[in-house]
């Protein structure tokens, strides 16, 4: 976990942001291209996923105030009802199909309990038929649950719900590709 001081328009008063700093690998049974395919490429679909109950491409007219569209990204974002209910806004921040690697960002989502979820997902080959998924998570807290700064963290590693799941859901549909 970190800590971020950021000074708040011309007041001198300092404001403590806690973050959650986590970072998820996975191996998954599937090529990187493959892979790439459902994460990057498909960004606006989690149809794969029980993670997610409703999952829907973000139109241009939604982005929020202060995002801008990736040029070279599919979709701008994405909407999805979390593992908590609500809507969350996924907005691409950053997209290389040449990496296989795209960030987004979820201003106020999770409730009142996280003010940012920065995500970033790189898949890396590992041989022609396998491939590692790594998602490096930060996410601002807001000050007044800062303190559960730890039992947040623990969540995210081990839910199989959020991110962890996604992660776990993404595994086990290249699982059952690979079955049939």
């Amino acid at each position: 976990c970190m800590r971020k001081e950021e000074k708040k328009s011309t007041h001198t008063h300092n404001i403590i942001i806690m973050v959650v700093h986590v970072v998820l690998e996975e191996k998954i049974n599937a090529s990187a291209n493959d892979v790439w395919n459902i994460v990057g490429k498909k960004f606006g679909d989690l149809s794969w996923t029980t993670v997610v109950s409703e999952c829907r491409v973000m139109e241009a007219s939604e982005i929020p105030e202060g995002y801008t569209a990736i040029k070279e990204a599919p979709v701008t974002g994405r909407i999805v009802n979390g593992p908590i209910g609500g809507e969350i806004f996924e907005i691409l921040t950053a997209y290389s199909e040449r990496e296989k690697s795209l960030t987004f960002d979820a201003p106020n989502c999770f409730g009142p309990f996280v003010k940012l979820a920065t995500n970033k997902t790189t898949i890396k080959s590992t041989s022609w038929s396998t491939s590692t998924i790594t998602t490096e998570l930060n996410w601002e807290m807001n000050p007044i649950f800062g303190c559960l700064e730890s039992v947040v963290e623990k969540r995210i590693q081990s839910s199989d719900k959020g991110p962890n799941g996604l992660l776990l859901d993404l595994k086990a549909h290249f699982e059952k590709k690979a079955k049939k």
